[in-house]
Protein backbone atom coordinates (compact mmCIF):
# COMPACT_ATOMS: atom_id res chain seq x y z
CA UNK A 1 0.00 0.00 0.00
CA UNK A 2 0.99 3.29 -0.51
CA UNK A 3 2.10 6.02 1.66
CA UNK A 4 0.03 8.78 2.54
CA UNK A 5 1.42 12.32 2.23
CA UNK A 6 -0.05 15.47 3.50
CA UNK A 7 -2.89 14.03 5.40
CA UNK A 8 -6.26 15.97 4.83
CA UNK A 9 -8.36 15.77 8.81
CA UNK A 10 -11.20 16.80 9.04
CA UNK A 11 -12.28 18.64 12.50
CA UNK A 12 -14.97 20.65 12.97
CA UNK A 13 -17.36 17.83 11.39
CA UNK A 14 -16.46 15.44 14.05
CA UNK A 15 -20.12 14.35 15.71
CA UNK A 16 -22.32 13.55 12.58
CA UNK A 17 -26.04 13.40 13.39
CA UNK A 18 -28.43 10.56 12.95
CA UNK A 19 -28.63 8.60 9.91
CA UNK A 20 -32.15 7.00 8.71
CA UNK A 21 -31.52 4.58 6.15
CA UNK A 22 -28.43 2.07 5.91
CA UNK A 23 -30.03 -0.55 3.88
CA UNK A 24 -33.72 -0.25 2.32
CA UNK A 25 -35.02 -2.27 5.37
CA UNK A 26 -33.48 -0.01 7.70
CA UNK A 27 -34.72 3.49 6.59
CA UNK A 28 -37.44 3.30 9.40
CA UNK A 29 -34.41 3.90 12.41
CA UNK A 30 -33.55 7.12 14.17
CA UNK A 31 -29.87 6.26 14.63
CA UNK A 32 -26.64 8.23 16.20
CA UNK A 33 -23.61 7.87 14.05
CA UNK A 34 -21.56 9.38 16.58
CA UNK A 35 -17.70 8.42 16.52
CA UNK A 36 -15.08 10.07 18.98
CA UNK A 37 -11.93 8.68 19.47
CA UNK A 38 -11.91 7.11 23.48
CA UNK A 39 -9.16 6.27 25.97
CA UNK A 40 -9.26 3.43 27.26
CA UNK A 41 -10.92 3.37 30.74
CA UNK A 42 -8.39 2.34 33.71
CA UNK A 43 -10.71 1.54 36.61
CA UNK A 44 -10.97 -2.66 37.06
CA UNK A 45 -13.40 -2.81 40.49
CA UNK A 46 -15.92 -4.43 40.63
CA UNK A 47 -19.47 -3.20 40.76
CA UNK A 48 -19.41 -4.21 44.57
CA UNK A 49 -16.00 -2.35 45.29
CA UNK A 50 -17.28 0.94 43.67
CA UNK A 51 -20.84 0.68 45.62
CA UNK A 52 -22.37 0.90 41.77
CA UNK A 53 -26.04 1.32 41.54
CA UNK A 54 -27.46 -2.36 40.29
CA UNK A 55 -27.60 -2.82 36.69
CA UNK A 56 -24.86 -0.29 35.97
CA UNK A 57 -21.96 -0.64 33.37
CA UNK A 58 -19.94 2.66 34.04
CA UNK A 59 -19.90 5.96 36.03
CA UNK A 60 -19.73 9.24 34.76
CA UNK A 61 -18.75 11.08 38.00
CA UNK A 62 -22.71 10.78 39.84
CA UNK A 63 -23.82 10.14 35.80
CA UNK A 64 -25.25 6.26 35.47
CA UNK A 65 -24.65 4.22 32.03
CA UNK A 66 -26.82 1.53 32.53
CA UNK A 67 -27.21 -2.31 30.92
CA UNK A 68 -29.92 -0.52 28.96
CA UNK A 69 -28.24 2.63 28.22
CA UNK A 70 -25.15 0.49 26.49
CA UNK A 71 -27.37 -2.24 25.05
CA UNK A 72 -29.59 0.33 22.86
CA UNK A 73 -26.83 2.56 22.27
CA UNK A 74 -24.81 -1.02 20.80
CA UNK A 75 -27.66 -2.11 19.05
CA UNK A 76 -28.54 1.03 17.08
CA UNK A 77 -24.60 1.36 16.17
CA UNK A 78 -25.24 -2.19 14.52
CA UNK A 79 -28.12 -1.06 12.71
CA UNK A 80 -26.45 1.50 11.42
CA UNK A 81 -23.57 -0.07 9.98
CA UNK A 82 -26.38 -2.46 8.54
CA UNK A 83 -26.94 -5.42 10.59
CA UNK A 84 -30.50 -6.50 11.10
CA UNK A 85 -31.20 -8.80 14.18
CA UNK A 86 -32.28 -11.41 12.09
CA UNK A 87 -28.64 -12.46 11.15
CA UNK A 88 -26.79 -15.46 12.73
CA UNK A 89 -24.37 -13.67 14.28
CA UNK A 90 -25.89 -10.65 16.07
CA UNK A 91 -25.60 -11.84 18.92
CA UNK A 92 -21.71 -12.17 18.69
CA UNK A 93 -21.71 -8.44 16.91
CA UNK A 94 -23.50 -6.97 19.99
CA UNK A 95 -21.37 -8.35 22.14
CA UNK A 96 -18.54 -6.82 20.25
CA UNK A 97 -20.52 -3.40 20.28
CA UNK A 98 -20.66 -3.26 23.71
CA UNK A 99 -17.57 -1.53 24.60
CA UNK A 100 -17.66 0.82 21.79
CA UNK A 101 -21.03 1.50 23.51
CA UNK A 102 -20.13 2.55 26.45
CA UNK A 103 -16.97 4.23 25.74
CA UNK A 104 -19.11 6.53 23.29
CA UNK A 105 -21.39 7.49 26.08
CA UNK A 106 -19.04 8.29 28.42
CA UNK A 107 -17.44 10.58 26.01
CA UNK A 108 -20.65 11.86 25.00
CA UNK A 109 -21.70 13.03 29.09
CA UNK A 110 -17.59 14.26 29.03
CA UNK A 111 -18.29 16.37 26.45
CA UNK A 112 -21.81 17.37 27.75
CA UNK A 113 -20.42 18.79 30.75
CA UNK A 114 -18.34 21.25 28.14
CA UNK A 115 -20.94 22.22 26.26
CA UNK A 116 -23.03 24.32 28.64
CA UNK A 117 -25.34 27.12 27.85
CA UNK A 118 -22.18 29.42 27.05
CA UNK A 119 -22.63 27.38 23.61
CA UNK A 120 -25.60 29.66 21.90
CA UNK A 121 -27.76 27.70 19.16
CA UNK A 122 -30.02 29.18 17.13
CA UNK A 123 -33.58 27.90 16.63
CA UNK A 124 -32.59 27.85 13.04
CA UNK A 125 -29.84 25.85 13.72
CA UNK A 126 -31.57 22.94 15.19
CA UNK A 127 -34.54 23.23 12.34
CA UNK A 128 -32.09 22.63 9.58
CA UNK A 129 -30.45 19.90 11.39
CA UNK A 130 -33.89 18.15 11.77
CA UNK A 131 -35.14 18.51 8.65
CA UNK A 132 -31.21 16.78 7.46
CA UNK A 133 -32.37 14.04 9.83
CA UNK A 134 -35.83 13.59 7.41
CA UNK A 135 -34.79 13.77 4.32
CA UNK A 136 -33.33 10.59 4.95
CA UNK A 137 -35.93 8.62 5.48
CA UNK A 138 -37.86 8.16 2.25
CA UNK A 139 -41.46 9.08 3.86
CA UNK A 140 -43.20 11.10 6.74
CA UNK A 141 -44.13 7.58 8.07
CA UNK A 142 -40.79 5.95 7.83
CA UNK A 143 -39.46 9.04 10.50
CA UNK A 144 -41.89 9.20 12.35
CA UNK A 145 -41.44 4.65 13.17
CA UNK A 146 -38.13 5.85 13.93
CA UNK A 147 -39.38 8.20 16.33
CA UNK A 148 -41.48 5.56 18.04
CA UNK A 149 -38.47 2.77 17.84
CA UNK A 150 -36.19 4.95 19.28
CA UNK A 151 -38.94 6.10 22.12
CA UNK A 152 -38.15 9.70 20.98
CA UNK A 153 -41.45 12.57 20.85
CA UNK A 154 -39.95 15.10 18.15
CA UNK A 155 -39.30 17.61 21.14
CA UNK A 156 -36.68 15.41 22.88
CA UNK A 157 -34.89 14.71 18.94
CA UNK A 158 -35.02 18.52 19.23
CA UNK A 159 -33.04 18.77 22.44
CA UNK A 160 -30.90 16.10 21.89
CA UNK A 161 -29.79 18.08 18.20
CA UNK A 162 -29.12 20.91 20.18
CA UNK A 163 -27.50 18.99 22.29
CA UNK A 164 -25.06 17.69 19.92
CA UNK A 165 -24.74 21.27 18.20
CA UNK A 166 -23.16 22.19 21.27
CA UNK A 167 -20.96 19.41 21.06
CA UNK A 168 -20.02 20.07 17.80
CA UNK A 169 -19.23 23.77 18.08
CA UNK A 170 -17.06 22.97 21.73
CA UNK A 171 -14.99 20.91 19.75
CA UNK A 172 -14.30 23.57 16.59
CA UNK A 173 -13.62 25.96 19.65
CA UNK A 174 -11.08 24.03 21.45
CA UNK A 175 -9.70 22.44 18.58
CA UNK A 176 -8.37 26.09 16.76
CA UNK A 177 -7.57 27.41 20.10
CA UNK A 178 -4.42 28.87 20.33
CA UNK A 179 -3.24 26.91 17.01
CA UNK A 180 -0.78 29.30 15.22
CA UNK A 181 -1.17 29.93 11.73
CA UNK A 182 1.69 27.80 9.80
CA UNK A 183 4.27 30.24 7.84
CA UNK A 184 5.77 29.62 4.28
CA UNK A 185 9.09 28.86 6.18
CA UNK A 186 7.13 26.06 7.82
CA UNK A 187 5.89 24.83 4.30
CA UNK A 188 9.60 25.13 2.79
CA UNK A 189 10.94 23.19 5.52
CA UNK A 190 8.38 20.63 5.64
CA UNK A 191 8.86 20.32 1.70
CA UNK A 192 12.35 19.99 1.89
CA UNK A 193 12.17 17.01 4.56
CA UNK A 194 10.07 15.25 3.18
CA UNK A 195 10.90 15.95 -0.67
CA UNK A 196 10.61 12.46 -2.10
CA UNK A 197 6.73 12.15 -1.21
CA UNK A 198 5.92 14.64 -3.53
CA UNK A 199 6.59 12.44 -6.71
CA UNK A 200 5.70 9.26 -7.78
CA UNK A 201 4.62 7.14 -6.37
CA UNK A 202 2.90 9.02 -3.47
CA UNK A 203 1.77 12.24 -5.94
CA UNK A 204 0.64 12.04 -9.56
CA UNK A 205 -0.99 14.79 -12.00
CA UNK A 206 -2.93 13.71 -14.95
CA UNK A 207 -5.66 14.67 -17.35
CA UNK A 208 -8.64 12.60 -18.01
CA UNK A 209 -11.33 11.89 -20.43
CA UNK A 210 -14.37 10.61 -18.66
CA UNK A 211 -17.88 9.51 -19.58
CA UNK A 212 -19.69 8.84 -16.31
CA UNK A 213 -21.67 6.20 -15.34
CA UNK A 214 -24.54 4.86 -12.61
CA UNK A 215 -25.32 1.92 -11.45
CA UNK A 216 -28.62 2.80 -12.98
CA UNK A 217 -27.56 3.08 -16.40
CA UNK A 218 -29.13 0.01 -18.70
CA UNK A 219 -26.42 -2.59 -19.78
CA UNK A 220 -26.91 -1.42 -23.46
CA UNK A 221 -26.00 1.87 -22.54
CA UNK A 222 -23.06 0.95 -20.77
CA UNK A 223 -21.83 -1.18 -23.67
CA UNK A 224 -22.51 2.00 -26.35
CA UNK A 225 -20.27 4.05 -23.79
CA UNK A 226 -17.54 1.27 -23.84
CA UNK A 227 -17.43 0.87 -27.22
CA UNK A 228 -16.98 4.37 -28.22
CA UNK A 229 -14.56 5.19 -25.36
CA UNK A 230 -12.49 2.54 -26.97
CA UNK A 231 -12.44 3.70 -30.08
CA UNK A 232 -11.92 7.24 -28.51
CA UNK A 233 -8.97 5.55 -27.16
CA UNK A 234 -7.37 4.25 -30.24
CA UNK A 235 -7.95 7.20 -32.13
CA UNK A 236 -6.43 9.59 -29.31
CA UNK A 237 -3.57 6.45 -29.10
CA UNK A 238 -2.27 7.24 -32.59
CA UNK A 239 -3.28 11.02 -32.46
CA UNK A 240 -2.14 12.35 -29.51
CA UNK A 241 -2.84 15.85 -30.34
CA UNK A 242 -6.48 14.43 -30.13
CA UNK A 243 -6.36 14.13 -26.48
CA UNK A 244 -5.88 17.47 -26.35
CA UNK A 245 -8.53 18.69 -28.42
CA UNK A 246 -11.14 16.45 -26.53
CA UNK A 247 -9.82 17.93 -23.54
CA UNK A 248 -10.77 21.59 -24.52
CA UNK A 249 -13.93 20.63 -26.51
CA UNK A 250 -15.44 18.11 -24.01
CA UNK A 251 -18.54 19.61 -22.18
CA UNK A 252 -20.49 18.16 -18.86
CA UNK A 253 -23.52 16.55 -20.38
CA UNK A 254 -25.85 14.04 -19.28
CA UNK A 255 -24.21 11.45 -21.77
CA UNK A 256 -20.86 11.43 -23.13
CA UNK A 257 -17.58 12.39 -22.36
CA UNK A 258 -16.14 14.91 -20.13
CA UNK A 259 -12.36 16.47 -20.11
CA UNK A 260 -10.41 16.66 -16.35
CA UNK A 261 -7.39 18.00 -15.74
CA UNK A 262 -6.52 17.05 -12.31
CA UNK A 263 -3.90 19.04 -10.09
CA UNK A 264 -1.18 16.91 -8.36
CA UNK A 265 -2.75 14.48 -5.97
CA UNK A 266 -2.00 11.91 -3.96
CA UNK A 267 -2.29 8.36 -5.56
CA UNK A 268 -3.56 6.29 -2.69
CA UNK A 269 -6.41 8.60 -2.64
CA UNK A 270 -7.47 7.64 -6.75
CA UNK A 271 -9.88 5.06 -7.33
CA UNK A 272 -8.13 1.87 -7.24
CA UNK A 273 -8.54 1.50 -11.18
CA UNK A 274 -7.15 5.10 -11.95
CA UNK A 275 -4.18 3.44 -9.51
CA UNK A 276 -3.79 0.80 -11.55
CA UNK A 277 -4.00 2.36 -14.67
CA UNK A 278 -1.23 4.49 -13.53
CA UNK A 279 1.48 1.33 -12.74
CA UNK A 280 1.81 0.87 -16.37
CA UNK A 281 2.19 4.31 -17.82
CA UNK A 282 4.59 6.94 -18.89
CA UNK A 283 4.45 10.58 -18.70
CA UNK A 284 2.65 11.52 -21.85
CA UNK A 285 1.21 8.23 -22.44
CA UNK A 286 -2.68 7.37 -23.11
CA UNK A 287 -4.14 4.81 -21.83
CA UNK A 288 -6.63 2.15 -22.55
CA UNK A 289 -10.17 2.52 -21.36
CA UNK A 290 -10.38 2.11 -17.60
CA UNK A 291 -13.72 1.19 -15.36
CA UNK A 292 -13.63 3.75 -12.16
CA UNK A 293 -16.50 4.07 -9.57
CA UNK A 294 -17.35 7.23 -11.88
CA UNK A 295 -17.67 5.18 -15.08
CA UNK A 296 -14.60 5.33 -17.83
CA UNK A 297 -12.00 6.48 -18.19
CA UNK A 298 -8.78 7.50 -20.49
CA UNK A 299 -5.85 9.18 -18.58
CA UNK A 300 -2.76 10.96 -19.53
CA UNK A 301 -0.21 11.32 -16.99
CA UNK A 302 1.49 15.15 -17.29
CA UNK A 303 3.93 15.36 -14.21
CA UNK A 304 5.26 13.05 -11.71
CA UNK A 305 7.08 15.33 -9.41
CA UNK A 306 5.49 18.48 -8.00
CA UNK A 307 6.93 21.69 -7.12
CA UNK A 308 6.88 23.58 -3.87
CA UNK A 309 5.04 26.27 -5.34
CA UNK A 310 2.38 24.10 -5.97
CA UNK A 311 2.31 22.37 -3.29
CA UNK A 312 2.65 24.92 -1.06
CA UNK A 313 -0.81 25.81 -0.17
CA UNK A 314 -1.56 22.07 0.58
CA UNK A 315 0.97 21.78 2.73
CA UNK A 316 0.01 25.32 4.87
CA UNK A 317 -3.47 23.76 5.04
CA UNK A 318 -2.01 19.71 6.01
CA UNK A 319 0.41 21.52 9.11
CA UNK A 320 -2.32 23.48 10.49
CA UNK A 321 -4.93 20.46 10.20
CA UNK A 322 -2.65 17.97 12.00
CA UNK A 323 -1.75 20.65 14.60
CA UNK A 324 -5.58 21.35 15.44
CA UNK A 325 -6.10 18.01 15.51
CA UNK A 326 -3.37 17.53 17.99
CA UNK A 327 -4.40 20.49 19.93
CA UNK A 328 -7.97 18.83 20.00
CA UNK A 329 -6.81 15.48 21.08
CA UNK A 330 -4.38 17.39 24.25
CA UNK A 331 -7.90 18.91 25.16
CA UNK A 332 -9.80 16.23 25.62
CA UNK A 333 -7.63 14.82 27.32
CA UNK A 334 -7.14 17.12 29.95
CA UNK A 335 -11.37 17.37 29.67
CA UNK A 336 -11.54 13.55 30.62
CA UNK A 337 -9.05 14.09 33.45
CA UNK A 338 -11.28 16.47 34.93
CA UNK A 339 -14.04 13.81 35.85
CA UNK A 340 -14.39 9.83 37.47
CA UNK A 341 -14.85 8.09 34.83
CA UNK A 342 -15.31 4.04 36.56
CA UNK A 343 -16.05 0.89 34.76
CA UNK A 344 -18.92 -0.61 37.62
CA UNK A 345 -19.15 -4.06 35.13
CA UNK A 346 -16.19 -5.31 33.46
CA UNK A 347 -17.55 -8.76 32.04
CA UNK A 348 -20.42 -6.72 30.58
CA UNK A 349 -17.83 -3.89 29.20
CA UNK A 350 -15.13 -6.03 27.53
CA UNK A 351 -17.38 -9.45 26.52
CA UNK A 352 -16.57 -9.64 22.99
CA UNK A 353 -13.60 -7.98 23.19
CA UNK A 354 -10.25 -9.40 22.52
CA UNK A 355 -9.24 -9.62 26.17
CA UNK A 356 -12.27 -10.94 27.39
CA UNK A 357 -12.81 -15.22 27.69
CA UNK A 358 -14.39 -17.03 24.93
CA UNK A 359 -18.24 -17.67 26.60
CA UNK A 360 -21.96 -17.27 24.74
CA UNK A 361 -23.22 -14.27 24.02
CA UNK A 362 -26.92 -13.54 23.78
Amino acid sequence: MRKKIIPGIGLIMLVALYSGCQKPEEDNKIESSVELKLTEPKETETENELDCPPGSVALVDSRVITREDAEKRARMTLRTKGFSEDDPDFGAQLAKARKGAVDLLIETYILQSAATDTIQVATEEVAAELLLLKSRHKDRESYEEGLRRSNLTEEELEDILKKDIQIRKVLGIEAQKGVPIPTKEDARKFYEVNSMAFGWPYRIRFDEILWPLTPAIPDASRELAKSSMDALAAQTQNTPELFNKTLVDSATTTWGYIGLRHPYETVDRLDPGTQDALESLVVDEISNVIETSLGLSIIRITGTRESYESAEQEILQSIYDDAVAQNLEDWKQRLRRKHDVRICDLAYYEEGSDEASSGETE
